[in-house]
């Protein structure tokens, strides 16, 4: 027969299987628990949370979360509605220009670079979604605005860091990506002396895009610059540098496409983050930043996805079998199970409102400057020491280890 033990933030509640009256409840603080043993870290320790390497979504890895990113679409044109894609064609354009985004990174294609590489092409693990905002119910807006409807990115005139088309017309920033498509002002095309090539900016949690719109521009041209983008939302820099903090991104000449001689002769980057024709591959170390930033909760861009994580979402536990190290931020929605070998958590874990972590007997439990928590303001059911005839489960916690959000158990009654 098993006696079960559940922590909670300064609360264990201790409880035996022999009955099924109500339960005795005993408050325990952490400091005199005979059930949790405080220990020092290891002499090896490194802080391994700000390491992008532990947040790539391998598809063997089910514990980093798909992520859908929140994202309504502005188009901008003048009071004389010449210069845009025509209000009426907009919302359908949009639509078409997310879906082809989303497509992109699903397929996310071999690197190009460098030439016979074996880098590993993993699925991107996120997407985005038109979202209707609460105050207009719309997720695709048209503005007119004889001030403010163009980008220019070179020039007197360049616009493409001024936030004031942001800062009128943005919805919800604080939870939605918002997406600008925005002309360029038709004198500076009239002088012969500007390109209006496709071109765009990130500034926060919101994006300013620009192209030939007036031209016929195609909704999946501006795709490519939307991953772009958000890519620099959610943390990469441009990958043809030395310094972008990948090593599987390789330096290169930034060109557009191969030309039969010159410094673009032979392959050519494909990479999201390059300008280039393609910019239809992202490599495992770019993945791993990008959910990095998804996955911290000090991280503003963290709010521009949809809370899926917050509450239990299926039966079916994680059950630990052997030694497992959680190296980074997770977001938890099923109960844990450590039935035998040691889980050590290092880092931040989000345990999904009606979840619970059951260590079994003879199994280990170590949170090393790690905190179990809910990241959406619900309580979770705490942890369950289980104790047999011969052995008991082990709780482990460095001292700035922290658990918090628990519910408070009253009137347990066995099963």
């Amino acid at each position: 027969m098993f006696k079960r033990y559940y922590i909670g933030f300064l609360l264990l509640i201790i409880f035996s299987a022999c009955s099924r009256n109500p339960l005795l409840l005993h408050n325990i603080s952490h400091e005199d628990s005979n059930y949790i043993t405080k220990i020092d870290r290891p002499q090896d320790y490194k802080y391994p949370c700000r390491s992008s390497d532990n947040y790539v979504p391998y598809p063997e890895d089910s514990l980093i979360k798909s992520r859908t990113i929140r994202v309504n679409v502005h188009f901008i044109d003048s009071t004389s509605a010449k210069y845009n894609i025509p209000e009426p064609k907009a919302e359908t354009w949009a639509y078409h220009m997310i879906e082809n985004a989303n497509f992109r990174l699903r397929t996310n294609e071999q690197m190009n670079l460098p030439e016979g590489n074996e880098t590993p092409c993993i699925p991107a693990n996120y997407q985005y979604r038109l979202w209707k905002d609460d105050s207009t119910g719309l997720s695709v807006h048209y503005h007119y605005d004889d001030e403010l409807y163009y980008m220019l990115t070179k020039g007197s005139g360049a616009n493409n860091y001024d936030r004031k088309v942001i800062n009128k017309y943005r919805i919800g920033e604080d939870s939605i990506l918002n997406i600008f498509i925005l002309p360029p002002h038709p004198d500076s095309i009239a002088t012969g002396r500007y390109v209006a090539s496709r071109s765009g900016i990130s500034l926060g949690n919101s994006i300013k895009l620009t192209g030939p719109l007036s031209q016929g521009m195609k909704d999946w041209e501006m795709s490519t610059s939307v991953n772009h983008e958000a890519g620099h939302s959610f943390g990469l820099s441009h990958s043809w540098y030395k310094n972008d903090g990948c090593d599987d991104t390789p330096p290169n000449e930034n060109c557009w496409s191969t030309m039969e001689s010159g410094r673009c002769a032979g392959p050519t980057s494909n990479n999201m983050m390059d300008y280039n024709n393609s910019q239809m591959a992202i490599t495992p170390c770019q993945l791993g930043k990008i959910n990095m930033v998804m996955s911290d909760s000090r991280n503003t861009r963290r709010k521009l996805l949809v809370k899926d994580w917050c509450v239990k979402s299926s039966d079916v536990p994680i059950t630990i079998h052997e030694d497992t190290s959680w190296k980074g931020y997770r977001d938890i929605d099923r109960d844990i199970i450590v039935e035998s070998g040691t889980l050590s958590i290092y880092c931040k874990v989000s345990m999904a409102q009606g979840t619970k972590i059951t260590i079994m007997p003879g199994a280990t439990l170590t949170l090393l400057d790690a905190e179990l928590y809910n990241d959406c303001g619900f309580q979770w059911e705490g942890i369950e020491v289980v104790q047999s005839k011969k052995e008991i489960g082990k709780f482990l916690m460095t001292g700035n280890a922290k658990i918090s959000d628990i519910r408070e158990k009253e009137d347990i009654m066995n099963k």
